[in-house]
């Protein structure tokens, strides 16, 4: 035996709580129902019970918790079913709703029903429930309505004398049994037919809930066929209100039918709801990349609250019986309804509509490249798997019956979150160029221009053309964002003035950063080649590399990344001119230009862009700025002259004063070199050893020579104070 009960809980300004008798239902008198006034506040009141219900041959009540049972669970109602029958060792089966007053048919179920084992009620006072029902944030929305609350509740009593064997009798779905069933003599079939028909009213009352639910589908289909054999027999003798006992066997069989295409989608959207609370307590929408929505996307989330096979074939089954009887819209409507709440549920829990509100461009590099990165892993579920699932399935339900709104249906369930996702995307578009964000904006437009034909194949089928033109319209945006992105790189770099000289005339951060956007360019020439379909414009800068931009058969994007090279080198011969040690200068321009020809030469796409005839022109500066900073050890060698040494009298001799000055000198001149370049600096130890090697040659030959010259003279040891040797390790100390 089934009974149901219905409880409403109203909230009003009063803290306190009055119990009146309300009857919902007054044509049936086993529905029953309570009215009680509810108040979120915490007033310290724990538990308003229901009046007592017969169910089974036993009295039950629901217990009704405003602030939950727990003081960790004030944020949620609690409800219980308890056994108010002084007995023990009661087999039940139980039900609870918290009905959708909105109307959208969003009921909050939890049950047993559709579970192998029922509840064991072993006295008076046993309960069966939720601690955490819902929230009481999540009242309003949905189930409260004039300060009313409706809990409806359903249980079904199990009979005792199966226990010993075993196994429990699922209940009862509806009260009447076969046992009440009459024929009407108003209608006469034949034998056969009318024993068809008898057999096909028996299997409407007496199948279970359990057919709806169980894994096995026999029961079910026995379900299905009993329904088509009754609608079969009215159609041939054109009956219009074939009852019994007062009952409208299509109509009972029609509401039958839409209640379990109802349950079994609040089934699965339940079963998503508790997985959501399980999975995560903390709110995703107020974060970039939480780790639990990380975990969304990472983890097998998405296949969840996506219904089996097995469910949408018995939807299938039901839609086509309710679409038979007129009902076909009342199925959609339930349908669309539910499937809503689950895919904006999953996407709900990435976060991402939240950051139409909020704003993008004020974010910084980071904060913009994580958001980026996870609204295209986000989108990838949502485009490839959430949208075409949805379509799928509902196809697989809906398709080929009469009257059937397929286009717009489906739409129903998916455009919303599928705008939103597409709106960040426009955003973006529409954000004002930052140098920082090339890339990002790069991947956004690579993922929709390579998702758009499934996006337009998916929406234009379904009749909409709004989405895939907001898409292709957001692309075209984005090219137009690179190119302004592009053009705005290239000026800056060549009027850059933030740090003129760097003190150790070591890399610039300007050169390294310049290089490093160049390399990532290349990595995204295939689609900037499609965005970049224009020359730069350059500006005549005054020195004879504005030739390279003239040779024939380069593409506008190779074009691009020379002008920006050059542009970079322009304004590094501009830096040059501030500092006031000119060999510092030549070793920061050596520094900097050794480094884009060590970039390019690492690459050979950017290679291949380049050129070798202006890799072999930055050579040469390379070459010839090493050549200039040599010319700092100029004064160690006007040194080693013999002018100023010897002295004619009577004969041709040295003089020793002024050979000893000479070395005061060249020891003073040696000081001073290294002490005044101790301190620059050559980050490549290739160059550096380089260097080394040329400042020994230039120097080292011409201080052996001069020493030996000069050996045989006496004391003249007194005079050297640095040997080769040691010259040598001084030498190869300098630009660390």
């Amino acid at each position: 035996m089934v009974d149901c009960a219905a409880a409403s809980f109203s909230q009003t300004s009063s803290p306190s709580y009055i119990l009146q008798p309300y009857i919902s239902h007054p044509e049936d008198a086993t529905h029953f129902s309570n009215k009680f006034q509810f108040s979120t506040e915490n007033n310290g009141i724990r538990k308003v019970t229901s009046d007592a219900f017969m169910a089974g041959g036993y009295n039950w009540a629901i217990d009704f918790y405003p602030n939950g049972t727990r003081l960790e669970d004030d944020q949620y109602i609690s409800l219980f079913v308890t056994l108010e029958s002084n007995t023990t060792d009661v087999i039940a089966r139980f039900e609870l709703i918290l009905v959708d007053q909105s109307g959208k048919g969003k009921h909050k179920i939890q049950t047993n029903f559709g579970v192998d084992s029922p509840c064991l009620m072993k006295h008076q006072g046993s309960q069966w429930g939720f601690r955490r029902f819902i929230k009481k944030s999540h009242l309003k929305k949905l189930y409260l309505k004039d300060g009313l609350l409706v809990v409806k509740c359903r249980v079904g009593v199990l009979d005792p004398v199966l226990e010993d064997q075993g196994e429990y009798l699922e209940p009862v779905y509806s009260p009447v049994s076969f046992d009440q069933v009459e024929e009407l003599e108003d209608y006469s079939f034949e034998e056969g037919e009318s024993s068809l028909l008898d057999s096909a009213v028996k299997i409407l009352f007496e199948t279970d809930l359990g057919a709806f639910f169980s894994e096995e589908r026999d029961k079910f289909d026995q379900y299905m066929h009993a329904v088509d054999e009754i609608q079969e027999s009215i159609k041939l003798r054109n009956i219009s209100d074939y009852k019994i006992r007062g009952v409208n066997l299509i109509q009972m069989a029609m509401e039958r039918l839409l209640l379990e295409f109802r349950n079994i989608l609040d089934w699965s959207m339940n079963m998503l709801e508790d997985e959501n609370l399980n999975l995560c307590c903390t709110d995703c929408s107020s974060c970039i990349a939480t780790s639990c929505s990380q975990d969304l996307l990472e983890g097998d989330y998405i296949g969840r609250g996506a219904l089996s096979s097995k469910q949408i074939y018995r939807l299938r089954c039901m839609s086509e019986r309710l679409n038979c009887a007129g009902r076909l819209q009342e199925c959609v409507d339930v349908y669309n309804n539910s499937r809503k709440s689950v895919v904006d549920a999953s996407f709900s829990r990435f976060g991402i509509g939240n950051w139409v509100d909020c704003d993008i461009r004020s974010l910084d590099w980071d904060e913009f490249a994580k958001k980026i990165k996870f609204w295209i892993r986000a989108a990838q579920m949502c485009f490839v798997i959430i949208i075409p699932r949805e379509k799928q399935t509902y196809e697989q339900i809906f398709n080929g019956l009469e009257d059937v709104p397929s286009k717009s249906g489906f739409l129903v369930i998916v455009e919303d979150f599928a705008i939103q996702l597409c709106n960040f995307a426009e955003i973006i578009s529409n954000s004002p160029a930052l140098l920082q964000k090339l890339f990002d904006v790069l991947e956004l437009y690579k993922f929709l221009l390579l998702y758009l034909p499934d996006i337009r194949a998916t929406f234009h089928s379904a009749g909409t053309k709004f989405l895939p033109a907001q898409a292709k319209r957001t692309v075209q945006r984005l090219a137009d964002l690179a190119r302004q992105i592009l053009s705005s790189f290239e000026d800056t770099v060549l009027h850059d003035q933030l740090n003129t000289t760097i003190s150790r005339g070591t890399l610039h951060s300007s050169t390294r950063y310049t290089m490093e956007r160049v390399i990532r360019m290349v990595h995204y020439s295939e689609l900037l080649t499609e965005i970049i379909t224009s020359k730069p414009k350059t500006s005549p800068i005054g020195f004879n590399e504005m030739e390279f931009l003239e040779v024939r058969g380069r593409k506008p994007l190779a074009l691009h990344i020379l002008w920006i090279i050059i542009s970079l080198k322009f304004n590094l011969k501009a830096k040059f001119k501030e500092y006031k040690d000119i060999y510092l200068g030549h070793l920061f321009l050596l520094n900097n230009i050794h480094y884009i020809v060590e970039e390019i030469k690492g690459s050979y796409e950017l290679l291949e862009m380049i050129g070798e005839e202006y890799l072999t022109k930055l050579n040469k500066d390379v070459m010839e700025e090493a050549e200039s900073y040599l010319g700092s050890w100029d004064k160690v060698l006007y040194c080693f002259r013999d002018e100023g040494l010897y002295y004619k009298v009577f004969y041709n001799g040295i003089s020793r004063n002024a050979l000893k000055d000479r070395f005061k000198i060249l020891n003073a001149t040696f000081e001073e070199i290294f002490q005044t370049q101790s301190s620059w600096f050559v980050p490549d130890l290739q160059l550096r050893e380089q260097l080394h090697k040329s400042i020994l040659e230039k120097v080292l030959p011409a201080y052996e020579s001069f020493l030996q010259q000069y050996q045989s003279e006496r004391n003249i040891e007194k005079y050297i104070k640095y040997s080769p040797k040691k010259l040598h390790n001084v030498v190869c100390d300098l630009f660390g």
